[in-house]
């Protein structure tokens, strides 16, 4: 302090323009010191919130990635299942036919009958 004081005064001010000016420096750098301080504070706060939102964030998008992953999971066992099902039928079907009448399962089809056969496979 005194040296801002003696410094002022060798620019050619007063005593007590010295002296209010070396208090008003000090003010002012003590000031700027917690404004930076403070900022600094600030920033790493902000950057601790975001880092937590962020976290939070990516935890419910991974729960509801994950659950929706299970339902479509369980969506594809359950047409797998349909899938096997009516392949099986139409198997059970094949041979049925093939077993009441084998002569009739050699001779072509009409075009009701492949129509038929055709939706059968678009299915």
């Amino acid at each position: 302090m005194m040296l801002l004081i003696a410094w002022f005064g060798r620019r050619g001010l007063g005593e007590r323009a010295s002296r209010l000016a070396g208090y008003l420096t000090v003010i002012l750098a003590l000031t700027a010191l917690l404004g930076l301080l403070w900022a600094i504070w600030l920033h790493r706060h902000d950057r601790g919130l975001v880092a937590s939102h962020e976290a939070a964030i990516g935890a419910a998008v991974a729960t509801a990635s994950s659950s929706a992953e299970a339902a479509a999971n369980a969506n594809d066992l359950v047409r797998a299942s349909d899938r096997a099902a009516a392949d099986q039928q139409l198997r059970d079907a094949i041979n049925d036919a093939t077993a009441k009448d084998p002569d009739a399962v050699h001779r072509p089809a009409g075009p009701a009958v492949r129509a038929v056969v055709d939706g059968l496979r678009r299915h």
